[in-house]
């Protein structure tokens, strides 16, 4: 997809949400204790303000020169969904009276790896390894919560997150097109083996909810892969931003 078109997907996304917000604060009692630590370190990853995505996006878009104006129109819409994504967990947090917090695990996690390099593909490898990683938990969390409301906010990330997969997965296949076989296969390598590594420390943060939701650490490890191993072919030769059903 070129990026024209995904500024308009983004930009239409960005008008068409919808949810029910009057239902107030409806989460069961029950489910505080396992439910709430672990949906306030996902707040806390989803909040950042992409700065250094955005010099990554300039630099690679300069050094390959090319305008970054259509680069980095498309990124600016991301990062946006990305914080309506950290602000309306903090709005059902609030609602059902906890506040969001600074600092977490998991996103140290990525925030450290991300500054590891200016490179922009290992910043896309890293979010695209999120995305995974957020639409399994947020999938599992849909399924384990008895919140109306909560179920809505997962239903609508879902969509969002299928979308922000097939996008990273479309922009690395752009910047991997002309890579020999031999170095993409040890990219593709590394991929996994970072994907793995991230399954461990997510599931070690956040196994109540994963289970609750019908996952073992293997369930959840292969429901990452299958979709890692769908994402990058899918790009390649599809024109159209999927948006599946929430499973």
């Amino acid at each position: 997809m070129s990026l024209p078109m995904w500024v308009t997907y983004f930009t239409l996304n960005a008008a068409s949400r919808d949810i029910p917000w009057e239902l107030g604060a409806d989460l069961p009692a029950m489910e505080a204790a396992w439910l709430i630590p672990s949906l306030v370190e996902f707040q806390r990853g989803e909040s950042s303000d992409g700065a250094r995505l955005r010099r990554s996006a300039a630099a690679w878009a300069r050094r390959h020169h090319q305008d970054p104006a259509p680069l980095l129109r498309a990124f600016n819409l991301f990062i946006a969904e990305e914080q309506r994504h950290a602000a309306e967990l903090g709005r059902f947090l609030a609602l059902n009276g906890h506040a969001p917090v600074r600092r977490c695990g998991s996103d140290a996690l990525f925030r450290v790896l991300r500054r590891m390099t200016g490179s922009l593909e290992v910043s896309l490898s890293v979010l695209m390894t999120a995305e995974i990683v957020g639409y399994t938990y947020y999938s599992s969390l849909r399924a384990a919560t008895g919140s109306p409301l909560l179920r809505r906010i997962c239903e609508t990330f879902l969509r969002d997150e299928a979308a922000h997969l097939v996008f990273h997965a479309d922009r690395l296949a752009r910047m991997r097109r002309r890579r020999p076989g031999p170095a993409l296969f040890i990219t593709q390598a590394l991929s996994r083996a970072f994907l793995t590594a991230t399954c461990v420390f997510v599931w070690s943060h956040h196994r109540e909810v994963l289970r609750r939701g019908g996952h073992s650490l293997g369930s959840f490890a292969s429901s990452c892969h299958a979709r890692l191993a769908l994402a990058a072919p899918f790009a390649r030769r599809s024109s159209v931003v999927p948006a599946p059903a929430p499973r």
